[in-house]
């Protein structure tokens, strides 16, 4: 049998209007609403709880009954909730303007219409007027279970859509107890299962900590292949005779990049083929020595004195001045 749907928000002459419900019924008068709604104008609210009060009608939350929308599926003839279907209670609200008694009397309105909302979830739960008011002012959003808990609705329809979990006759107070703790704990509008402040900032701390050991990862694995491009240079070089082992140690402890490492011996081999072949060649110690004049005795430190007295100034001249690092390194290391 076909169902009357109540969809969107409720005001006069919409589609989730009592003349729009009414306009729905065929041949066929169904005997259930079917409600997913964030609720709407009280009024309107009211014209369409009376109706479904007065045909005895059963009702299935479908995917929403919140705020006006959860106080018409109190007068529902049986509740049934969809398993992953949603209802909030909450206070009334309007928008005001005038001067101190007219804010003063729209207040007392607003409480006068959220007793009479109360009084229809009292009679629908069987809590305390007192719990509910305090539900109310919460704006509490409640899962199909919490609901049924509290005896919201009467039953749960399950994903299947064939199983029904019916609530129990006697529903246990330690658990409605429970229940109700439960729903009041969470912060002011927030929805059941939606992770709290701390929960974010735990899960968000994770993520850093996973990034960081990443990129910690990362930079051990760029590490490890920038030592070994050194190595497989240094090995080249040695196999080939441009450096003996002792050279070969002492720029492996410099901790030079790959890139520094072949230019020092590229340089050499460079330098050498654009020598004229009718002139001698200029040793590497002169070409060292060639250099713009320092201040001090470090005009005429070999590489080697730059390792034992300055290190840091030595790897500091290979990043300013790579040319003239390169070719001390030469002088020192570098096999004619």
């Amino acid at each position: 049998m076909a169902a009357y749907r109540l969809t969107g928000t409720i005001e006069p002459f919409s589609p989730a209007s009592l003349d729009s419900l009414l306009a729905q019924r065929g041949a066929d008068v169904p005997d259930t609403l079917v409600i997913n709604s964030p609720g709407g104008d009280v009024t309107e609210g009211k014209r369409i709880a009376a109706w479904v009060h007065e045909n005895r009608l059963a009702v299935r939350i479908e995917g929403e009954a919140a705020s006006m929308a959860s106080y018409i599926a109190m007068h529902g003839r049986k509740v049934v909730m969809v398993e992953t279907a949603i209802l909030m209670i909450h206070n009334p609200w309007t928008v005001a303007a005038g001067d101190a008694e007219d804010l003063r009397s729209q207040a007392d309105a607003l409480d006068a219409i959220g007793e009479s909302l109360a009084s229809a979830y009292v009679a629908k739960t069987g809590l305390p007027k007192a719990q509910i008011l305090e539900l109310m002012n919460s704006e509490t959003w409640m899962s199909a279970e919490e609901a049924l808990a509290l005896g919201f609705v009467d039953a749960i329809e399950m994903l299947d859509g064939k199983k029904i979990k019916e609530s129990p006759a006697l529903t246990l107070a330690a658990h409605r107890t429970t229940v109700f703790a439960q729903a009041l704990a969470r912060p002011k509008g927030s929805r059941p299962g939606a992770p709290s402040i701390d929960t974010k900032m735990e899960d968000q701390s994770k993520t850093i900590e996973a990034l960081r050991a990443e990129v910690a990862a990362l930079q051990d694995k760029l590490a490890a292949a920038e030592a070994a491009q050194v190595d497989i240079a240094l090995q080249t070089a040695e196999q080939a005779g441009q450096i003996d082992a002792e050279a070969r140690e002492s720029l492996k402890a410099l901790g030079l990049s790959g890139k520094q490492v072949i230019a020092v011996l590229a340089m050499r081999q460079a330098k050498t083929e654009a020598l004229p072949k009718t002139e001698p060649a200029k040793s590497l110690a002169s070409q060292a020595k060639s250099t713009p004049s320092q201040p001090d005795e470090r005009a005429a430190w070999t590489h080697r004195d730059w390792e034992k007295k300055d290190p840091s100034g030595l790897r500091r001249m290979y990043r300013e001045q790579p040319e003239r690092a390169q070719a001390l390194a030469q002088a020192q290391y570098i096999k004619a």
